[in-house]
Order: structure tokens, then C-alpha cells, then sequence
């Protein structure tokens, strides 16, 4: 089997070692999504079990399985994906990727442009531009 290690460096299952670090966000998404906490536990433990059954049948020699991302299957995950999570770079370390609830990053945006003194406009993005490159190259 194998095992990451927990905050103490004691080794644990990829699937503990997951269920351990998604544990802050159990009451978060609970509340944001208005589910019950005892599901998204449950969802989150399925997850991790998953994850690790699926990390234990992996040959070490043979690398991760090819994916087929056409399938509809594939599709249909990465359009889920993409309707309730966004990928970026994390603050202090913009050689890392997150991945962020989309509602709880929204959320935080509006929060951040209505408290850093931006003001909404109501040019396009074209005439913005076009303004922007008049102010650049006179």
C-alpha cells in the first residue's frame, strides 16, 4: 500500500492523508451548499477511499493510466468540474495551482473589488481596451 505522512510524520493511507486534509472544508461546503455536514463527510471519505484504492492499483513502473478524454464520461466530469470549481494560481506561490469552490471564489472577489476602490463601468471590453491603448501609445 501506499502511504503519505501525516503533520506528526507518521505514515498514513493516501486515502487518510486526504480525508485529513479536505477536513477543513467539510462545515465550509456544508454551509454553502446548504448540505447536510454528515453527507459531505460521507462524500469526502467515499472520495478518499476511492482515491486510495484506485493510487494502490497503479503499477509504480507504469505511471498513471491514459485517460480518454473524449469519452462522455470524461465530458461530462469535466464540465462539472468547470460549473463549481476554478483553477488558479495560489496567492503567495504563483508557481502552484488551486483548485477553489466557484461560489466561495465570487464571493471573495466581489468582496475584494468592492473594498479596493474599483468602480464599475459600463464600457465593453473593446472600448476599455480602446481606451486603455490611447492612454499607452498617444
Amino acid at each position: 500500500e501506499n502511504f503519505m505522512t501525516d503533520e506528526d510524520g507518521n505514515p498514513v493511507s493516501v486515502g487518510v492523508w486526504i480525508d485529513d486534509k479536505l477536513s477543513h472544508w467539510k462545515s465550509m461546503i456544508s454551509e454553502e451548499f446548504g448540505v447536510s455536514l454528515a453527507a459531505v463527510q460521507r462524500a469526502v471519505k467515499d472520495f478518499a477511499v476511492e482515491v486510495n484504492t484506485r493510487v494502490n492499483s497503479l503499477d509504480p513502473g507504469q505511471g498513471l493510466p491514459d485517460f480518454d478524454l473524449s469519452s462522455a464520461k470524461a465530458q461530462s466530469a469535466l464540465k462539472w468540474l468547470q460549473e463549481n470549481f476554478v483553477i488558479t494560481v495560489a496567492d503567495k506561490a504563483a508557481d502552484r495551482f488551486v483548485i477553489v469552490c466557484k461560489k466561495w471564489y465570487l464571493s471573495q472577489m466581489r468582496e475584494r473589488l468592492s473594498d479596493a476602490g474599483f468602480k464599475q463601468v459600463d464600457e465593453t471590453e473593446e472600448e476599455m481596451v480602446d481606451r486603455v491603448l490611447a492612454i499607452v501609445e498617444p
